[in-house]
């Protein structure tokens, strides 16, 4: 699966295995904040670090094989493993996840 996000959380990319692991289409993610597949309790804490990150460049944690919740769209929790890559256009910030 992968999934690519501005820098402001909004989902810009979505491959079609999220439906698998989100339970969501493509299609109702697009355009949508990345924190709607986070457990309430981790969203705050990517917000900020999110935006620290913008701020200062420098990373809060590894950006390799993080093992974090998400949520399903049935309201369940699902174990993931992350791995996040940045690239830049147009002087803005995204951000791919698989």
């Amino acid at each position: 699966m992968i999934i690519t996000i501005d820098q402001e959380s909004i989902i810009q990319f979505v491959n079609t295995a999220s439906e698998k692991v989100f339970g969501y289409t493509p299609a109702e993610l697009l355009g949508q904040s990345i924190t709607m597949l986070m457990p309430e309790r981790l969203r705050k804490a990517h917000l900020s670090a999110l935006k620290a990150y913008i701020e200062t460049g420098k990373k809060k944690m590894k950006w390799e094989s993080i093992e974090l919740p998400g949520l399903h769209k049935s309201g369940n929790e699902v174990p993931l493993e992350i791995s996040y890559g940045e690239f830049m256009k147009e002087g803005r910030h995204f951000f791919a996840g698989s």
